[in-house]
């Protein structure tokens, strides 16, 4: 019993030490954080900038957050995440995390548009992770399907105040079709029908009858827009091709393509498929 004693009485200061180094551990990383303020949250968005490098200055380009929409927050501090795919709501003036964003000494901050709960399975510690494994969905038909595509990402370091100010930009293309809206002589008057836009491929993204959304008609012309994946690098080979069918109202099948795209993030793309037949009225049978 005595010889137990003396063994205890020696382990005794030995567990002490471990606690205590066990306990400055704990110290250290708990100073990594700086809890008596939460972050204030700020988002902005870039708009899409034209292909040839100049900036859009139609309204149709422009990119403006709507109320309901959300992102999604990760902070990381020597490679591990502390934070992950926190949500954050806009109501039109403010955003809000459904968890308090905090200061972390030499973290990296990034947002991703727009939030995706599974993300926080996948544990991404870098935005470019979450751009390298997304993929534009084939259905674009609709404004919500065309927007649920539309990934934006921003990335903040150094931080030194309490505002954590991210400015989000288009991890996609925008590709934008324009295809002669058909039209024919009824009487004395015109009447246009709409075009079909049908087979519609973008070479080397390895889908084809991609279904773009409707964004808008003239008397002449009708407007397709659907987010295409960005190419890293200037490789020629991993260019685009852009290529699709429309169905005159006389049933007559026309073809367009376009090649040799260079399709970069946070850029958009026109394409005008001219047809002077069909901006002429056709007489009916």
């Amino acid at each position: 019993m005595k010889r137990y004693r003396l063994l205890n009485l020696y382990i005794l200061p030995l567990l002490l030490t471990a606690l205590l180094i066990g306990g400055c551990s704990d110290d250290d990383a708990s100073s990594l954080i700086q809890q008596d303020n939460a972050l204030t949250l700020q988002v902005s968005a870039q708009d899409f900038a034209y292909g040839a490098g100049t900036r859009a200055t139609d309204a149709g380009y422009t990119t403006a957050f709507e109320t309901g929409d959300a992102i999604g927050v990760s902070v990381v501090v020597d490679g591990e995440l502390v934070q992950n795919n926190i949500r954050c709501e806009y109501n039109g003036t403010t955003w809000t995390p459904d968890d308090a964003l905090y200061k972390y000494n030499g973290a990296t901050y990034f947002a991703v548009y727009p939030y995706n709960a599974d993300n926080t399975a996948l544990q991404y510690t870098a935005a470019d992770s979450v751009v390298a494994f997304f993929t534009p969905d084939v259905d674009q038909s609709t404004i919500e399907k065309y927007q649920a595509n539309d990934l934006m990402t921003a990335t903040v370091t150094n931080l030194t105040s309490q505002v954590l100010s991210f400015k989000m930009s288009h991890a996609m293309s925008l590709v934008e079709v324009t295809i002669p809206y058909q039209s024919y002589q009824a009487g004395t008057g015109v009447i246009y029908q709409p075009s079909a836009l049908e087979n519609f491929y973008i070479g080397s993204i390895g889908h084809d009858n991609i279904e773009p959304y409707q964004v808008s008609t003239t008397d002449k012309y009708c407007t397709y827009r659907c987010i295409v994946k960005s190419i890293v690098g200037m490789d020629m080979a991993n260019r685009h091709s852009i290529s699709g069918t429309y169905t005159t109202f006389l049933g007559k099948e026309k073809n367009f393509i376009d090649t040799n795209l260079l399709l970069e993030g946070n850029k958009y793309y026109r394409i005008l498929v001219s047809d002077a037949d069909a901006d002429t009225p056709i007489p009916m049978n």
